[in-house]
């Protein structure tokens, strides 16, 4: 059975709740989008944690700027319709669904955030592995996205057992990728720990090398660059400003844990010439990528790199644009 939850989000959250049979959900079958975001007007973000043996929470971060508003309602105000479906399958035979639903969501402007969460409860189990598709449906605008979310519940100390919140706020952190101004807190609530033990990674590069270069990608490994511990508590402010990555974890002998990264103040948006220069070894050789480094003027090494490959100015702007929104994304 699959159950419809309605969330009716007004000055006052009135919450009707139902169950019903799931019709078909028609899908574009082109992924590309996938890869590519910019394709799509949607760019939700997506986590799960584990509650229990027997139940675990998806939670689906929208941002609302993204959403169609309109006032073609009995209320006449401005309003948002989000639906989401899920279905979770069994990993090891992807014609097992165990557990499937769809949740709709009103939003009205005039309550709207930053961002909008909703709080999905699936049934997956102790010591399985799951893959969970989700299709995020902006109705009025009647667009969808698709994403595919691993659940791991193999294990009681991966990175699925942790919550991460803005020490600030409380507000739920998604991307672990955080910049110095950032003030978290790691919480691991299923089970009573007084330690936290950090992993750090220096000169961990935040681009992969290409292909071509044949060099294997360095991966966290056995040999951290440093080790600490420290006290725990939920309510512990953690902040990073050495550039790395930080491997949290609750007990000493277990390798899993939550993994944070800090590889610069805008990282990974790009907003410097020195910070265009490094995404081009994807279409350079290692020897044109040396000779770039070295010139004196990155930003007269970028304006000309393009200009060349573009034929002339307007163009030019348009490959930038297409590039490295591509980057970003990744």
């Amino acid at each position: 059975m699959v159950r419809e939850i309605i969330y009716l989000i007004f000055i006052s959250i009135f919450f009707l709740a139902g169950c019903r049979t799931e019709t078909s959900i028609i899908t574009d079958r082109n992924l590309a989008y996938l890869y590519n975001p910019s394709l799509t007007s949607l760019h939700p973000r997506y986590k799960v944690f584990h509650n229990n043996d027997e139940t675990s929470t998806l939670y689906v971060k929208v941002y609302p700027v993204e959403l169609l508003f309109n006032q073609a309602n009995e209320e006449g105000v401005y309003r948002a319709e989000l639906k989401v479906f899920y279905r979770l399958h069994e990993l090891d035979d992807f014609r097992m669904m165990v557990d499937s639903g769809s949740y709709h969501y009103y939003i009205n402007m005039q309550n709207v955030r930053k961002d909008f969460i909703a709080q999905i409860p699936i049934q997956a189990k102790r010591s399985r592995k799951y893959n969970l598709e989700v299709i995020t449906h902006d109705v009025l605008r009647k667009k969808a996205v698709q994403a595919y979310i691993p659940v791991d519940k193999t294990s009681g100390f991966n990175a699925q057992n942790f919550k991460v919140f803005r020490h600030s706020t409380g507000s739920s952190v998604f991307n672990p990728i955080l910049d110095s101004n950032l003030v978290i807190r790691l919480q691991f609530p299923n089970e009573t720990v007084d330690s936290l033990y950090v992993h750090f990674y220096k000169n961990f590069p935040p681009l992969p090398l290409p292909p071509s270069y044949g060099i294997p990608t360095r991966s966290l490994g056995n040999n951290p660059d440093s080790i600490w511990y420290l006290r725990y508590s939920d309510t512990l402010p953690i902040r990073l400003t050495t550039k790395g990555v930080y491997h949290f974890k609750v007990k000493p002998d277990v390798g899993e844990g939550y993994t944070l990264f800090y590889f610069g103040e805008f990282f990974p948006s790009i907003k410097t010439p020195e910070q265009m220069i490094e995404p081009l070894k994807y279409i350079l050789s290692a020897n044109e990528m040396r000779g770039i480094r070295n010139r004196s003027n990155p930003k007269l090494v970028v304006d000309n790199f393009w200009i060349n490959v573009a034929g002339n100015i307007d163009k030019a702007r348009e490959l930038i644009r297409i590039y490295y929104n591509r980057v970003f994304y990744a």
